[in-house]
């Protein structure tokens, strides 16, 4: 990947929000080049993903290294409100462009319950079993037929 834009619907983010190195994973987390490249090399439905190694991560760095953020409203004047920013991907010779919209389980694209399941089962993992899990997802389907949530509590408490 030679060069990375993204042009985005809003202004662009405060400098703290564009550096390309951070040197934490808070700075990772909240560097938009940083997000951009560990979105284009890595899955980020994996909550394992986010862990201090990335921030070494060479092919990450690299590309971060490469990303420009601008703004440009009015490009976006007849896109559906969903849209948030355009994204252009230099590879060789050649220019991907595709648009970027919001995230399942932001306030335009809310999940449907199996969605909420999943994401459960991706990120109680690191500190449950599949089984607990599925037991929390029972309860949860079945809530209003409970008596008392202390059992489904209980499950949500620590192990």
């Amino acid at each position: 990947m030679r060069h990375v834009t993204v042009i985005s619907r809003r202004d662009v983010p405060e400098r703290r929000y564009l550096d390309p190195a951070p040197t934490t994973m808070l700075g990772a987390q909240y560097s938009l080049p940083y997000c951009v490249a560990l979105a284009l090399s890595r899955d980020l439905s994996d909550p394992g993903t986010l862990s201090d190694d990335i921030l070494q991560e060479g092919t990450i760095r690299k590309i971060a290294a490469n990303v420009e953020v601008r703004s440009d409203p009015d490009r976006f004047a007849d896109a559906p409100d969903d849209v948030t920013a355009e994204i252009e991907i230099e590879l060789g010779g050649d220019c991907q462009k595709f648009t970027a919209d919001t995230f399942p389980g932001s306030p335009t694209r809310p999940l449907d319950f199996d969605g909420a399941c999943g994401k459960l089962r991706r990120y109680a993992r690191l500190a449950s079993t599949p089984e607990r899990i599925a037991r929390m997802i029972e309860q949860v389907r079945h809530l209003e037929e409970l008596d008392n949530v202390s059992g489904l509590a209980a499950l949500l408490g620590s192990p």
